[in-house]
């Protein structure tokens, strides 16, 4: 497996809570697995897919875990627009204008 260089951009992954360690008021289903952590940041050191790594963060934190992507997307989204927030911004302005008259 090729090694990533350091100062690349990547995304590494640990585990928070094993499932004995979740607190018992969660859903059964929530408790069966654990609490992963994921965060990206630029390698320290070169590392491969799967091995231990430390990154940097943007906001300037070392974490380490498990090397799982380099260069990885983002995927997150807020889906499709609501048709009845269009313009909802512009009415609430101006009936908080309306109220410091």
């Amino acid at each position: 497996m090729d090694k990533i260089r350091k100062g690349s951009w990547v995304q590494i992954e640990w585990t928070l809570l094993e499932p004995w360690e979740r607190p018992e008021h969660l859903p059964p289903e929530t408790r069966q697995v654990p609490l992963r952590m994921r965060a990206k940041g630029i390698l320290q050191e070169e590392a491969s897919t799967g091995e231990p790594a430390t990154v940097i963060s943007t906001c300037g934190r070392t974490l380490t875990g498990t090397l799982v992507a380099e260069n990885p997307p983002f995927t997150h989204s807020f889906g499709p627009q609501i048709p009845e927030f269009i313009g909802l911004g512009g009415f609430l302005r101006s009936q908080w204008r309306s109220a410091d008259e």
